[in-house]
Parts: structure tokens; sequence; C-alpha cells
């Protein structure tokens, strides 16, 4: 039985092999094309990362709306995150939203450093 790890190596290899295949003058040339390509499908679209739907950017319903995480810069629609579209930090230019992942890992690094902090002074 073979195993993922070796069917990992074989398609490294094989990868290894048809990129040596390719003349270097033809790589050159088809590198900016391809970096183009990649950048236009990552800015239009975007997806909840709840429900896997996609986020648009001028929404019909306005049930999706979507909102991004200033931290993780992930994707959500508003209804899965509790949003209405109605609240005043949207509205605000430099407004910050998290995500709940996000959130929870801030208040852990406070909660961290505030016990650093109460560690310190017992010791003194």
């Amino acid at each position: 039985m073979v195993s993922g790890h070796y069917l990992k190596i074989a398609f490294v290899d094989g990868l290894k092999a048809l990129r040596e295949s390719i003349p270097r003058k033809i790589k050159q040339a088809l590198r900016p094309k391809l970096q183009a390509q990649n950048e236009s499908r990552t800015l239009k679209r975007k997806w909840c990362n709840i429900c896997k739907g996609e986020c648009v950017d001028n929404p019909k319903i306005s049930q999706e709306n979507s909102i991004a995480c200033d931290i993780c810069n992930l994707w959500f629609h508003f209804g899965w995150v509790g949003l209405t579209g109605n609240e005043q930090f949207i509205k605000r230019k430099n407004s910050v939203w998290k995500c709940q992942t996000c959130l929870m890992n801030t208040l852990k690094d406070k909660e961290m450093v505030k016990e650093k902090g109460r560690r310190r002074k017992s010791k003194i």
C-alpha cells in the first residue's frame, strides 16, 4: 500500500521535472501573466468563512452584506456574525472589526499581559 507521504514526494518530483523541462525564457515570459491572473482571482472573489458562500461587493439582498476581519482578513456574511449593517462602527471610516477567533485571541493576550504584571508585582 502506498502512503500519502510517498505520493506527495512523487508529485513534487514530477513538478520539478516539469519545471526543468520548460525553457527559462518561456518561464520569464509567463511569470507576469500568471501573477496578474492570480491577483485578479484573489481580488474578485471573497468567500464567507462560515458558510463558504461568495461574499459579493454590492449585494442585491442586504442579508448578503459581508465584512472582513481586520486581523486575519477572513470574510463573513453579516447574518453569521450577528450584524445588521446599521451598527455605528460600520459607518465610521477607521473602525476595526475582529472576528470571534481574533477577538478571543486578543482577550487572551491581554489577560496574559495582566497576569505577567501581577506576577512581577508579587515578586517585588
